[in-house]
């Protein structure tokens, strides 16, 4: 496996809580958790875990919805 890949996997948790937590941040501004549509690709459905997770930590709703593809 590549280094680089290795790097990447490393930042999947960090990156998808501080995302989370950005939309969180857009929810208290006004942004109905119904109308966000995240999608991810690979690593970035990963990320889309964390992000629904901590979104729902940080809010106490849920994303709308989520796409991971694969």
């Amino acid at each position: 496996v590549a280094a680089s890949y290795k790097r990447s996997v490393e930042h999947v948790y960090p990156i998808g809580i501080r995302l989370g937590q950005m939309l969180g941040a857009l929810y208290y501004e006004g942004i109905n958790a119904k109308n966000i549509h995240a999608i991810g690709h690979s690593l970035g459905s990963q990320i889309l875990g964390h992000v629904g997770d901590s979104y729902l930590k940080t809010t106490g709703h849920k994303i709308g919805r989520i796409t991971a593809l694969d």
